[in-house]
């Protein structure tokens, strides 16, 4: 019987309290052409794209668009959210991406 293995990423990287695997995240994205949105293979919900991540040490799902912006960066996004210029959610071109103080966070202080 043939055995599967898994494949092993050695590369963690930390952005502000987020540790994550650059290697399976991008291995989640199919890229287009620089103008183009870019296609999201990984988990989805309504409302956004969503990674496996640790956040402070803790394994949670986070918006895969929050650490593409960090890895593409280098900054964590902290209190913006991401939003598109091409009004599509679920794009994943980091050229897209435009930030903006977060009305949920904001709303609540």
């Amino acid at each position: 019987m043939a055995q599967i293995r898994k494949k092993q990423y050695k590369t963690i990287v930390t952005i502000g309290e987020w540790a994550y695997k650059p290697e399976l995240l991008w291995e989640k994205v199919v890229k287009g052409q620089p103008d183009e949105c870019w296609t999201w293979l990984g988990s989805k919900s309504t409302a956004a794209n969503l990674f496996g991540a640790k956040k402070n040490g803790v394994k949670q799902m986070t918006q895969a668009n929050r650490l593409i912006y960090a890895d593409t960066t280098g900054e964590d996004p902290g209190a913006f959210e991401i939003y598109h210029s091409c009004n599509n959610r679920f794009c994943t071109n980091p050229a897209h991406f435009l930030t903006r103080p977060n009305r949920f966070k904001r709303d609540t202080e």
